[in-house]
């Protein structure tokens, strides 16, 4: 599933009142350094339905200030750690269990969410390479995941 696949009104029908997500491989290719109209769209829809967005990557400032721009962002933020989704929470004023994150990685972005106590949904990556699907491959045989 891709993220703009995911439907802002089913969030906003269980409660969901923020989704964070992963930038690169998430949202856009790698090194991308503005939102395509796929993601301003579904920006759009999250925006109409109520729920807010946040980007917690682990890119660096330039890179997640340049293309979040007018969206609440995180950078460096050293998932697996849950410290930067928690904090996100707290600056939008969000309870941890009305957040989803949405990532592309088993290893750093659903650890996080999970340690965070934030939902979790992994998303197809958006330019998915020989090496991702590599990593993708070993990741499903080492860590389980759901949505919720």
């Amino acid at each position: 599933m891709r993220f703009s696949e995911i439907a802002p009104e089913q969030l906003a029908a269980r409660d969901i009142r923020a989704v964070f997500a992963d930038l690169d491989n998430t949202l856009e290719p790698y090194g991308a350094r503005e939102p395509s109209g796929e993601a301003l769209l579904w920006f759009e829809r999250l925006r109409a339905e109520g729920v807010a967005l946040a980007v917690v990557s682990n890119a660096g400032r330039k890179r997640v200030s340049t293309y979040c721009r007018d969206i609440p962002h995180a950078y460096k933020a050293r998932k697996p750690n849950p410290g930067a989704i928690l904090d996100m929470a707290r600056r939008l004023g969000i309870e941890p269990r009305h957040v989803l994150f949405i990532g592309d990685q088993l290893r750093t972005d659903m650890r996080a969410a999970r340690r965070a106590g934030v939902g979790f949904l992994r998303v197809d990556p958006v330019s998915p390479n020989l090496f991702h699907r590599l990593r993708y491959s070993i990741e499903k045989r080492f860590f389980t995941y759901e949505a919720g």
